[in-house]
């Protein structure tokens, strides 16, 4: 199972999932497509570690998904999406814009150590650094930037657990070593 190009699909999935693109159709057709299009990838799973990432690596569909109010226990399978009771837009809810969202979703994925390995640990942190600064310029809305900080406070808290954190004298060396694989049961502070 080639599991970047399944990540990169994975995410292309994610950015066609966005509830904004699905309003004026129903429920149904949504949930239609969505088991359609991961229908094939789940097929390539035959292991039990390959099942296990998987499920880890979909989730942030499905955490999108109910953030994007397409789980919204109140609307029936036939109800119109962006019609139905809603808790606001993405922004009123979370107080940060959805491709910032996003970019934090894609960067704890892409920060996990089997994304890095074969490059030093100074590689990742340089890229990582430069990451944080581009995702924090993206900022605008009231009270966005003070959000993003506690959700890249919360990416780097993981880092500790992964072995990243290494003292000055070990930032060349090769990141090797498979480390468990983090996935956030929730993309967003609230």
């Amino acid at each position: 199972m080639d599991r970047k190009a399944i990540s990169q699909r994975i995410s292309e999935i994610d950015r066609q999932s966005l509830g904004s693109e699905w309003r004026g159709k129903t429920y149904r057709e949504y949930w239609t497509w969505l088991r359609g299009e991961l229908a094939p990838i789940e097929e390539l799973a035959q292991s039990e570690e390959d099942k296990d990432w998987l499920r880890d690596a979909l989730l942030p569909i499905y955490a999108g998904a109910d953030d994007d109010g397409l789980m919204d226990p109140e609307a029936g399978f036939t109800s119109v999406i962006g019609q139905g009771p809603s808790g606001g837009s993405f922004e009123e809810r979370y107080g940060l814009k959805r491709a910032v969202a996003d970019e934090l979703i894609e960067l704890r994925q892409a920060s996990q150590p089997h994304e890095k390995m074969g490059k030093t640990y100074r590689q990742f942190w340089n890229w990582y650094w430069a990451e944080e600064e581009r995702i924090e310029a993206m900022a605008s809305l009231p009270g966005e930037l003070d959000k993003i900080k506690v959700e890249l406070l919360d990416i780097r808290s993981s880092f500790g657990d992964w072995g990243m954190e290494v003292d000055e004298d070990e930032l060349d060396e090769v990141i090797r070593q498979p480390y468990p694989v983090f996935v956030p049961t929730s993309g967003h502070a609230d």
